[in-house]
């Protein structure tokens, strides 16, 4: 059996983000059911029909949602931003890593559906949260974007 990393409120706070992103593009949304399928957080799509949970797929998304007064760090790990990139090349769709800092949210384009678009670099780094029992693979190596490819928004209802 896969051990799942989120807790239920990580997950909660994934759908937000998730949902806040897809009322900017105009379309609908789809989280990853924490399925071994899929790493990413979820995906947006342009459904069939109102009501409807099928249609043209629109992009792919990571989330990360960071709390206690904490600036967004901006980073993935190599699989996870692997996984992201492929699938926009594969698919020719944008992938999006959103995420949450206190009082607004933003969101940085890592691939536009043509060409890799955010820059980074890597680095050997990481942590555990606050209050969860560390792993061994905490500390491992992150792609860190550049901060200049943030693109804000207004806090709205998060």
């Amino acid at each position: 059996m896969t051990q799942m990393r989120e807790t239920p409120q990580d997950r909660a706070r994934e759908e937000k983000l998730l949902r806040i992103m897809s009322e900017h593009l105009g379309c609908h949304y789809w989280q990853n059911p924490n399925t071994v399928k899929y790493r990413l957080d979820g995906w947006f799509f342009k459904p069939s029909f109102e009501g409807s949970n099928k249609g043209d797929m629109l992009g792919w998304a990571e989330c990360k949602w960071y709390g206690d007064g904490k600036s967004a760090f901006c980073a993935l790990n190599v699989p996870k931003y692997m996984e992201i990139i492929n699938l926009s090349e594969l698919t020719g769709l944008p992938s999006y890593f959103i995420f949450r800092e206190q009082g607004k949210w933003g969101y940085i384009v890592l691939h536009d559906g043509s060409d890799k678009s955010a820059t980074f670099s890597v680095v050997q780094t990481g942590g555990t949260p606050k209050g969860r029992t560390p792993n061994p693979d905490d500390i491992e190596p992150l792609i860190k974007f550049d901060k200049a490819c943030i693109q804000w928004q207004e806090a709205g209802d998060q």
